[in-house]
């Protein structure tokens, strides 16, 4: 799978992938939002929604914006 525009969070749902940023993406971000998967993952963990450069396991306010924050 070649790799998804900075932003698209729904490639991981969709096996062959959206590769467009629309405004459903905030929602699904804002969705998973404070999740975490490490050891016993959140309820609304979604791996898809941790964007932020070097991200960790953990879906927070860096992720947002960088939804938010694609062209």
């Amino acid at each position: 799978m070649d790799t998804p525009l900075l932003g698209d969070v729904d490639f991981v749902r969709k096996p062959n992938g959206a590769y467009k940023v629309d405004i459903f993406y905030p929602a699904l971000g804002a969705g998973a939002f404070g999740s975490q998967g490490t050891g016993t993952p959140s309820s609304n963990w979604f791996p898809g929604a941790d964007l932020a450069p070097n991200g960790g396991v953990v879906v927070d306010v860096y992720d947002l914006v960088t939804v938010t924050g694609v062209n």
